[in-house]
């Protein structure tokens, strides 16, 4: 802001606020969504989920005389790939789909223009 108080026509203020507004913004937007995490009760009712289908799934495989073993590695896989996948986009600062290095990017831009307003 200081950069601009010479100028003339005042354009540069009239282009850089809203741009400077904006990235605030996303940034704010951003941050408050990975802070914020769903209640236990949505876990506990996926978990109560994923066990209510295993046991109609096995209630109904019990009728057959031999189980079919690809059904049930198949269901217990991509019940188990679910169940991770949901809890690690959730938590996206400690599984598989990590988020640290835009996070750090949008941190030290954050930072970067703070040192600017204030020196």
């Amino acid at each position: 802001m200081t950069a601009t108080d010479n100028e003339t026509h005042g354009d540069a203020r009239k282009l850089l606020l809203p741009a400077l507004n904006h990235m605030f913004d996303i940034a704010t937007t951003r941050l408050i969504a990975v802070q914020s995490y769903p209640p236990l009760v949505i876990f506990l009712m996926l978990g109560l989920f994923s066990l209510a289908t295993a046991c109609l799934t096995g209630h109904s495989m019990a009728q057959s005389e031999k189980p079919q073993v690809a059904h049930i590695a198949g269901y217990s896989g991509l019940a188990c790939l679910v169940l991770i996948m949901i809890c690690d986009i959730e938590c996206p600062r400690f599984g598989f789909v990590r988020l640290d290095v835009s996070h750090l990017l949008i941190q030290n831009l954050v930072e970067q223009i703070q040192r600017e307003l204030q020196g």
